[in-house]
C-alpha cells in the first residue's frame, strides 16, 4: 500500500514531462 503512494505522486509530474515530449516533438527544430 504504501508503495502506490509514492507512484500516485509521481503521476503528476509525469504526465507534465509525456506533456513536454509532445510539444518537442511537434515543433521542428
Amino acid at each position: 500500500k504504501y508503495s502506490i503512494l509514492p507512484l500516485s505522486a509521481l503521476s503528476p509530474n509525469i504526465v507534465r514531462a509525456y506533456r513536454n515530449l509532445k510539444i518537442l516533438n511537434n515543433m521542428d527544430f
